[in-house]
């Protein structure tokens, strides 16, 4: 059995992210949720990293993150979602 490993690559392709670059060497993500809501994300190890509120046009800056394996937590009045983001640079 495969282990499939879910990185910003399929979020890309599942279409809950959009990437938007600025040509200043850093990527931006663009969380592609309807409402509103809480989002989360975390390192490997369970620590908060970066936190905030979410619309339908947020932009989390990944550009102070290290490489590494991180979890978007996503809570909203439709429910909550936890998506595995794998950082390389």
């Amino acid at each position: 059995m495969a282990t499939i490993y879910r990185t910003i690559q399929v979020l890309l392709q599942l279409q809950l992210i959009d990437r938007i670059n600025f040509d200043d060497g850093s990527d931006r993500f663009e969380l592609k949720a309807t409402g509103e809501g809480k989002y989360q994300l975390r390192n490997s190890i369970g620590q908060v990293v970066m936190s905030g509120s979410f619309d339908n046009e947020t932009q989390i800056n990944a550009e102070g993150l290290s490489q590494g394996v991180y979890f978007l937590h996503l809570t909203g009045k439709q429910g909550s979602m936890a998506e595995k983001i794998v950082i390389e640079k």
